[in-house]
């Protein structure tokens, strides 16, 4: 008996063990210092270092990375400008997604070399005040759902998030998939419409 419940112990903990970690929101500020796309280049190591490596991609969307001083670097993300009139869903490649709210109200200088792909607020504003809500980690099926407080004092007409490039895309009610257990129950309600037709045609067959 003692054995079976060791056992069980041990599958319980390592299926916790294998489990992917997943994402925390982390609010993001440009970073004022360096230079955008500096004429001679942006690179790990470069003279330049910190600078910043920004490609936009249409009015909404652009990558965003910052070498840093010393090396390494910060990203690529992908930013995605989003009107704060309505909600909006986005659908992640997987649970450990880096994102967030990305802030530089703070430098109106890196505003205008981000060409607005960025949010207009401090990067000491205290995001709760204007988003709801305001999910921390994504939901079972890897989205995330932000709303906007629209009476909220300061609220910008667009809001910036961040997510790791090439993980996040935004997804309308018509686009989404649905979860598993919405499939399963889907499954479910049309295996009993085939039985209960089949048990219907063999009382008019007999």
């Amino acid at each position: 008996m003692k054995s079976i419940f060791r056992l069980s112990v041990l599958l319980v903990l390592t299926a916790l063990a294998v489990l992917p970690a997943s994402a925390q929101r982390l609010e993001k500020k440009a970073s004022g210092k360096g230079q955008v796309n500096p004429l001679t280049g942006c690179f790990d190591g470069s003279s330049n270092a910190p600078c910043v490596i920004f490609n936009q991609s249409s009015p909404t969307t652009g990558q965003w990375t910052n070498i840093l001083f010393g090396g390494g670097q910060d990203g690529a993300y992908d930013l995605f400008l989003v009107p704060t009139s309505q909600n909006v869903t986005f659908q992640l490649t997987g649970s450990n997604v880096a994102f967030g709210s990305f802030l530089c109200g703070f430098d109106s200088t890196m505003t205008s070399q981000l060409k607005g792909l960025c949010t207009n607020i401090a990067d000491s504003a205290d995001t709760a005040s204007f988003l709801n809500p305001n999910p921390s980690a994504p939901d079972a099926s890897n989205k995330v759902t932000f709303g906007f407080l629209s009476g909220a004092a300061g609220l910008p007409a667009d809001w910036v998030f961040y997510f790791t490039a090439g993980d996040a895309k935004i997804v309308t009610g018509s686009t989404t998939v649905p979860e598993p257990g919405t499939i399963a129950l889907l499954a479910c309600g049309l295996f009993a419409l085939v039985m209960l037709g089949g048990k219907r045609l063999q009382t008019q067959n007999s």
